[in-house]
């Protein structure tokens, strides 16, 4: 009788793969800059904007002492909040799982998306917020650039653009997108027309950016669940089909301004502990933040830019 393939073989886990889910176009960061602070909470000082933009009289009589000039500052404040999240690893668990599990990574890693997820949800609820970014319009039927012949996406940036620099003096440095926005834009003929006979070489997102007159174009792609558990996922995009455009600094000093930062006691941390009640290592991920909007006038938002 010959012998059957699958006698041949034991059915086992493969040691170098596994199937797995990650979530991933974290761009909250890129938003709300971060800010290391000492104190949890803490104020920080607003200049006036008008002070930086006021004509003075600057004529001075020959017997006349100079015009006085004064400036008024005042107080904003943050307060940071802790973020953490818990993973427990059984030592049982441990030494029955397989190489390929990873189990201590797989853990960390879970834990650490969890958190940068619910991070970029709250910074992506503050920005496009037409409550909180006053500067905005919302586009609707024709005028989304999903209707490929009568929008004009570069004409409503461009816009965006000259409302934040007749407000603050600065142009805009980068633009956050959801992913859907961005499908939409490398079809639009508007852009292809301007784009094709660029060199080779460039990203899409570089050529974007540059017709957009920004050195960062930000594609948000995290993905949330909206089902409850136990229940089919339901996923959909974090930052919806908005566009945010927005003047970021990096580097903050004494006297910048930035669409927001988020003001950070801690930055995310991993933590190991050991139960030997319970015979298990436990994991927590953590940070101590506070996403904090400081300059709206920074920032431009086009809310539904596409169907």
């Amino acid at each position: 009788m010959p012998r059957e393939i699958t006698s041949l073989h034991v059915d086992q886990a493969l040691s170098n793969f596994a199937r797995d889910y990650r979530n991933g176009g974290f761009q909250g960061h890129r938003i709300f800059p971060i800010f290391p602070v000492l104190k949890e909470s803490d104020k920080y000082h607003i200049f006036t904007k008008r002070d930086a933009f006021r004509s003075e009289e600057t004529l001075k009589g020959t017997n006349s002492a100079p015009r006085i000039k004064e400036w008024s500052v005042s107080t904003d404040s943050f307060a940071c909040e802790e973020h953490a999240l818990r993973g427990i690893i059984p030592d049982r668990e441990r030494n029955n799982s397989d190489p390929a599990i990873d189990i201590e990574g797989k853990t960390v890693e879970d834990l650490t998306d969890s958190l940068l997820l619910a991070y970029e949800i709250r910074v992506a609820a503050i920005v496009t917020s037409t409550g909180n970014i006053t500067q905005n319009t919302t586009l609707s039927g024709t005028s989304q650039w999903s209707d490929f012949t009568n929008s004009n996406p570069i004409t409503d940036v461009r816009t965006g653009r000259n409302t934040i620099h007749k407000a603050t003096g600065k142009n805009p440095n980068r633009c956050a997108m959801g992913r859907e926005v961005f499908d939409k834009l490398v079809d639009h003929p508007d852009l292809l027309e301007r784009i094709k006979y660029t060199r080779e070489g460039i990203t899409t997102e570089q050529l974007i950016a540059a017709l957009f007159g920004v050195e960062e174009l930000l594609v948000c792609e995290a993905l949330k669940d909206s089902a409850n558990e136990g229940q089919t996922a339901s996923l959909a995009y974090a930052f919806g089909k908005d566009l945010l455009l927005f003047y970021a600094d990096d580097k903050p000093s004494k006297r910048t301004v930035s669409l927001g930062w988020t003001f950070a006691a801690q930055d995310l941390l991993v933590k190991r502990k050991r139960n030997d009640d319970i015979d298990a290592d436990m994991f927590d991920v953590g940070h101590i933040v506070d996403e904090k909007l400081v300059a709206a006038d920074c920032g431009y938002l086009i809310k539904n830019a596409v169907a």
